[in-house]
């Protein structure tokens, strides 16, 4: 318990000390927070497959956020809850938030669910530690859609949001299906919704300026920016528009948030993350040429990339997360040691940054010292066991003649991808896997260190 005093004092002049009990906030454990965020997420399926999670209960009416691309395509959708229960979802139920990936659905249900504590994105800090959760999608192999609890670290958050309100940048996995999930900070309160992954390829033999190597980070939607565009109860218990955020250059006075049938597949273009037409960030901080760079990337404008990426760190010259993106950049470009100088200053800066080992595998192999891109690999593992990491290590022992250690990679590499429900991931392991239990000469340096 922890000791409050408060002093005051008499007519007479005597002071008076009282003490009174007020309990010590403790920080929530992981396990905590799991079991939080896991009784607030919701699976959507439909023609898509996404996450939502719960943040409203009027009654018996429940509202659910989440991304407006999950529920875009035309087709009947269902919410299923923790408990396994299936509600379909009405047209008219839905709600979308202009200028943003973000809608809202809601259904009736007598049964009692957890709704999420809202947080306040805006005192995030980089570096702190946030969740991710949702479904990831079924696949042809891997047919149980599996709930995913995510750590990581928050990279940025940047004051320049892409089209759809994209803000937040975090290092944690995700998957395919588990757009429109809950971001949680470290009290399990909702601080933003996820909704892009850099999905992106990674491969070491067969380079050009289309191919593109995984950065490890992600992006999301911030929980203010839903609060800005959603302030007070209306009418029938409806949300009402207040403030919308809007994407720059746009006008839109007076918007309230209508509910409205599901859009065309195509329209989903118009929300979801895509290149900064015209923002300016002459005067920006790090964090918003961060994000700059990051999507300049994705739509594979490396000279635009490298520059905004350059400014992020000529600005922070500690910022991990922008070395690292440097270090992707590099290494796209062909220059290995340029990306190995980068990756390194990454690890200096932010030890946990796993990404960044696997980055500077991928480069000390490109570089032909495989015992330093193992010796990457095998950081990057004990930080954060992942498919991928067990993937590279595995083929770059097959590639040494170090089959038996290999065989243990690839398989353990296919066992975490069934786990997380990761067909591309389980399919990559199990193709290399009947490689490399051959007794041949053949060589998979094709599909070595993705």
């Amino acid at each position: 318990m922890k000791f409050a005093y408060k002093v005051g004092s008499t007519s007479a002049g005597v002071m008076i000390c009282a003490i009174f009990w007020q309990p010590i906030a403790f920080a929530k454990s992981v396990a905590e927070i799991g079991q939080i965020a896991k009784s607030a997420t919701v699976l959507i399926q439909g023609s898509d497959t996404g996450s939502g999670v719960f943040i409203r209960q009027d009654g018996s009416t429940y509202t659910i956020l989440t991304a407006r691309h999950v529920i875009d395509a035309p087709g009947a959708y269902e919410v299923v809850t923790n408990t396994g229960k299936r509600y379909p979802i009405s047209p008219q139920t839905i709600q979308t938030l202009p200028g943003l990936d973000l809608a809202l659905i809601k259904f009736n249900s007598s049964e009692k669910y957890s709704v999420a504590t809202l947080g306040n994105s805006s005192s995030l800090q980089e570096g702190v530690t946030v969740y991710v959760t949702g479904f990831p999608g079924q696949g042809s192999t891997i047919n149980a859609l599996t709930y995913n609890f995510t750590e990581g670290q928050l990279t940025a958050l940047s004051s320049k949001p892409q089209t759809g309100g994209y803000s937040l940048v975090y290092t944690n996995k995700t998957l395919p299906g588990m757009s429109g999930g809950p971001v949680f900070d470290q009290e399990a309160r909702l601080v933003g919704i996820h909704g892009a992954a850099d999905g992106q390829s990674q491969t070491l033999e067969k380079l050009n300026a289309r191919v593109f190597m995984k950065t490890g980070f992600n992006l999301g939607i911030p929980i203010n920016t839903f609060l800005a565009a959603s302030g007070t109860k209306g009418p029938q218990g409806q949300i009402a528009l207040a403030t919308p955020n809007t994407p720059e250059g746009s006008s839109s006075a007076n918007i309230t948030l209508q509910s409205s049938p599901r859009k065309p597949a195509s329209s989903a273009t118009s929300v979801r993350p895509t290149a900064i037409a015209s923002a300016n960030i002459q005067d920006s901080g790090s964090s918003d040429y961060f994000l700059a760079a990051m999507n300049q990337y994705l739509q594979g404008e490396l000279p635009s990339a490298l520059s905004s990426a350059n400014r992020a760190i000529q600005i922070n010259p500690r910022f991990a997360a922008a070395y690292s993106l440097r270090g992707s950049i590099r290494y796209i470009s062909q220059d290995y040691r340029g990306a190995l100088a980068d990756f390194s200053q990454a690890v200096q800066f932010n030890a946990r940054l796993a990404s960044a080992y696997l980055g500077r595998g991928l480069s000390q192999s490109a570089l032909s010292n495989p015992q330093g891109a193992i010796a990457d690999y095998t950081q990057a593992i004990e930080i954060s066991p992942d498919s991928t990491a067990y993937y590279n290590r595995g083929v770059l022992q097959l590639n040494l003649g170090n089959q038996p250690t290999a065989l243990t990679d690839l398989q353990k590499s296919a066992d975490l991808a069934l786990a997380e429900g990761s067909q591309s991931d389980y399919d990559r392991a199990m193709d290399a896997l009947k490689i490399a239990s051959k007794d041949c000469q053949q060589s998979i340096r094709t599909l070595c260190d993705r």
